[in-house]
């Protein structure tokens, strides 16, 4: 698999998503928040996501003007995303609510019409960098049923929460309530490669391991009833309190993806909550024994930290058939997709 460079993607992509009327700061923003997704390892919602989005640009379905904006500034405070990209909405809702919590000690924003967010995680990074907490939710069209099931009932719903840590990497969660994420049937049947069993079932209720077929059917929750209980959370926070409730389109390649989405984010300062110090201090304590067999420090966000580092040395690794389609469409606007790194296929 050839790797790129960040910078020559983050650049090809900027002019890109520029070929479809965005402003130079949101194209810039919206093309270094997917580099960023794909440096930390979360292939599935970085650049594979590309030709979805410029899918809904091409249907209206996405404003590339889009400006969001803030709609009421009480609490919970409401953002209106106004059918941007979820890389431009998202970091917005992000500075918004940091803002606010850094004033007033803690935060709620709601957040309707946004475009698909991608990885949370990714969004929620600077909350932490902050030395704030941050808990973010975002609702989808129903994909995900229980085992034997003929019809979807509810998105799997990612929610991701992050926390900062005294002199380590943040603590950043990030997790669709689903055995694994959409992205990774998507990216399957792309590939033509089969899924694991238990990943999802298809449109008569059997477990699959057609990644296609799985698409046309529904993914299957985490920890069975547990899983979908936490996505009718993720429901009613990110969804009833935004008034979306997004669904598929059926096409006859499969369901499309909705363009519009509710979001729910809650930031709070733990220095307005009990103190820096004693905060920092249990956040300790608790990570002390988050140890690997050599004594290294391994809890969630640890990983992404070292993914990052070694494809900053060493280039974004992206399959041939994701390169071709974006190949194709840089082609058509006269931008031409850059060059692996010399090398990095071997």
């Amino acid at each position: 698999m050839d790797r790129y460079g960040k910078g020559a993607l983050s650049d090809w992509l900027t002019g890109l998503y520029r070929s479809f009327a965005l402003a130079e700061k949101d194209a810039r923003l919206a093309a270094e928040v997917l580099v960023e997704t794909n440096l930390i390892g979360v292939d599935t919602h970085g650049f594979a996501r590309v030709p979805t989005y410029l899918g809904m640009f091409e249907r209206g379905e996405l404003d590339p003007k889009g400006t969001p904006a803030l709609t009421g500034s009480g609490l919970p405070m409401t953002m209106d995303g106004a059918l941007a990209l979820g890389q431009i909405a998202g970091p917005m809702a992000v500075d918004v609510a940091m803002a606010a919590a850094q004033q007033n000690g803690a935060s709620i924003l709601t957040m309707n019409r946004s475009g698909h967010l991608g990885a949370l995680g990714v969004l929620l990074r600077p909350v932490a960098e902050a030395g704030l907490i941050g808990v973010m939710m975002q609702s989808g069209p129903p994909a995900m049923g229980m085992p034997g099931a003929r019809t979807a009932v509810i998105g799997n719903n990612p929610l991701a929460f992050v926390a900062p840590v005294e002199g380590g990497s943040p603590i950043i969660v990030d997790i669709a309530l689903s055995t694994v994420a959409m992205g990774k049937l998507i990216e399957a049947a792309r590939l033509g490669q089969p899924i694991p069993p238990g990943w999802g079932i298809d449109s008569e209720g059997n477990d699959t391991t057609d990644a296609a077929k799985a698409l046309r059917g529904m993914l299957l929750p985490m920890s069975g009833h547990k899983g979908l209980g936490l996505a009718l959370m993720v429901e009613v926070l990110a969804g009833a309190l935004t008034g979306m409730r997004p669904q598929f389109t059926p096409t006859p390649e499969g369901p499309r993806m909705p363009a519009a989405f509710g979001c729910f984010l809650m930031v709070i300062d733990p220095a307005a909550a009990i103190g820096l110090d004693r905060f920092r201090s249990h956040v300790s304590e608790a990570l002390a024994l988050f140890r690997d067999a050599e004594g290294r420090l391994r809890y969630p966000g640890t990983g992404a930290v070292a993914t990052r580092a070694e494809r900053e040395r060493s280039g974004i690794p992206l399959p041939a058939p994701l390169v071709a389609t974006l190949s194709d469409i840089g082609m058509k606007k006269g931008l031409a997709f850059p060059k692996p790194l010399s090398g990095s296929g071997l």
